[in-house]
């Protein structure tokens, strides 16, 4: 009888996950696939490096880089020799950001314990101002537009609109009236 060995790839793909700005990502999946998915990996360390060993090479190979929050990114990789190795080095678009700032009275103290709901149509964050220095933050918010409210005990709602980007955003400093009601 005919005996088939099969033999493990020895081609290798490396590099490093970075967003935009150049700060490295960890945790991003990536998958490299030719036609079935055949190596997965995570980007492990602070560095955002990762390394997919046992392909076979030559060989011609999509990698697919996710993670929640960045934009997929898909890059095609030519392994051309037997025991190839290639460096793909990629930088995700950051698709979620936060907006933060400071909640204060109109005497300038600090509020904390304010109720802080952004809303776009589709979606609504809420948060709560619960540092003492009145500070907040919302996370997970994407781009478009977002009305914010602030509401507290004591206080007259204030409400801003804002246009969120990829990029984390300051609103700055939140000032609250006393509610003459």
């Amino acid at each position: 009888p005919n005996s088939v060995v099969m033999s493990r790839g020895t081609g290798t793909v490396r590099g490093s996950v970075t967003d935009t700005a150049g700060t490295a990502i960890g945790g991003v999946s990536i998958t490299a696939s030719n036609g079935s998915v055949v190596g997965q990996t995570l980007s492990v360390d602070a560095g955002g490096q990762y390394s997919l060993a046992g392909l076979r090479a030559p060989g011609t190979y999509v990698l697919t880089f996710a993670k929640d929050g960045y934009q997929t990114e898909t890059v095609a990789v030519r392994l051309s020799t037997t025991g190839g190795s290639a460096t793909v080095n990629v930088k995700l678009e950051r698709t979620l950001s936060a907006f933060t700032g400071v909640v204060e009275d109109e005497d300038g103290n600090p509020l904390s314990g304010v109720t802080i709901v952004a809303a776009n149509g589709d979606a609504s964050l809420a948060s709560l101002s619960i540092d003492p220095d009145g500070s907040f933050r919302i996370e997970n918010v994407f781009v478009g537009w977002w009305t914010i409210t602030f509401s507290a005990d004591g206080y007259a709602n204030t409400v801003i609109l804002v246009q969120a980007t990829t990029t984390d955003q300051s609103l700055g400093t939140i000032v609250m009236q006393v509610s003459t009601a």
